[in-house]
């Protein structure tokens, strides 16, 4: 063969590699440069090593459990606090710190960087896993892939089973499964005592309400709360889905049985709940005129993480108050939003079951 058979051959070579490594390599960069949808992060393998496949279909091998953990999700920050320690997290979200909306004020030092999901500061932390959630931004979580990091990505906040998968997920990745099936287990037993509890009680019909007509409709964490205490969503009664913005004429003209308000960010529940009730054109609502206008701490029953039944069991406990009690500390904090969580008196049992 000539030289120049050879140079040929050589150069047809190259060309035949160059060609089937771009027709397997695009569809990689087209879903990392375009606006290919992300898809929820799944793990295989019940040992390590295991492969997670992220958001955009590709496999990272884990050869052991992540040592260097950012959570950009104040939920995973609350479900982490009770799987890992908190010496193998390098970053979690600001909101950690914020007692309207945070379960776990206090848990996690200092030294732990604060994220706001920045992904200069993400990459700065050089870590082995960052953690977020289907509302994070989409070019953050493109430009963490295409620097090769791992990204473990949720995508299910609506509903209690959710919350238990996203539970179960985070311990399959960080080599805590049966720490996780505690928690669920957990959760599912307090699910099921309230709904056991409430099944045969009055149904009354509740609106969630808060500043600036913020509510929630059907396929919300609201919305199964409300169902699962026996109650009726009246906004499903007018066909409203997810979070939204209602007009305070269409929450009077659905006259609710109770409202719920809550607070986050420094809100305060009580100058709403105020409102409401001294607005004259609320005084033919059954909810203003029974005096059932209830106050929960945001951080109960905002939380998309375990935290959620904290809120719930005191929801039940003020819609149906001949099933529930709560205990004197944790009804003054719902009354008043006075709450620490890291007041020991808030941190005992807070459903107590009448006998």
């Amino acid at each position: 063969m000539s030289k120049i058979s050879v140079f040929l051959l050589l150069i047809g070579s190259v060309l035949l590699i160059a060609l089937i490594y771009s027709i397997t390599q695009a569809p990689l960069q087209s879903r990392l440069l375009t606006n290919h949808q992300l898809l929820t992060t799944h793990v295989e393998g019940k040992q390590f090593p295991k492969t997670l496949i992220d958001p955009i279909g590709q496999s990272h091998q884990l050869l052991t459990p992540p040592l260097k953990i950012v959570s950009t999700v104040l939920a995973v920050d609350e479900i982490l606090s009770e799987l890992i320690p908190v010496n193998r997290l390098t970053g979690v979200t600001f909101l950690v710190d914020e007692p309207g909306i945070s379960n776990v004020v206090g848990h996690y030092p200092k030294t732990i960087r604060r994220v706001h999901a920045e992904v200069e500061t993400l990459l700065s932390l050089q870590p082995d896993l960052v953690i977020v959630a289907n509302y994070t931004d989409a070019t953050t979580v493109r430009l963490l892939l295409a620097a090769h990091i791992p990204v473990l990505r949720l995508s299910s906040h609506n509903s209690f089973e959710g919350i238990q998968q996203n539970i179960l997920l985070l311990g399959e990745v960080l080599g805590t499964p049966i720490k996780a099936q505690q928690l669920v287990n957990q959760l599912q037993d307090q699910l099921t005592r309230i709904k056991t509890r409430t099944q045969n009680a009055p149904s009354p019909r509740i609106v969630y309400y808060g500043p600036n007509g913020a509510s929630t409709g059907s396929d919300t964490l609201m919305d199964a709360s409300i169902a699962l205490i026996g109650a009726q969503n009246v906004l499903n009664e007018v066909n409203i889905q997810g979070h939204t913005n209602v007009s305070a004429e269409l929450v009077i003209g659905l006259q609710p049985d109770v409202i719920i308000v809550s607070a986050s960010f420094g809100e305060d529940p009580q100058h709403w709940k105020i409102q409401l009730i001294n607005d004259p054109k609320w005084r033919d609502v059954p909810a203003i005129k029974n005096n059932r206008v209830y106050s929960v701490p945001g951080a109960w029953l905002t939380s998309v993480s375990q935290y959620r039944i904290t809120g719930v069991e005191q929801l039940a406990a003020l819609v149906h108050p001949t099933l529930f009690s709560v205990n004197a500390a944790i009804n003054n904090a719902i009354n008043n939003e006075a709450h620490s969580l890291t007041n020991p008196a808030l941190q005992e049992t807070s459903l107590v079951e009448d006998r």
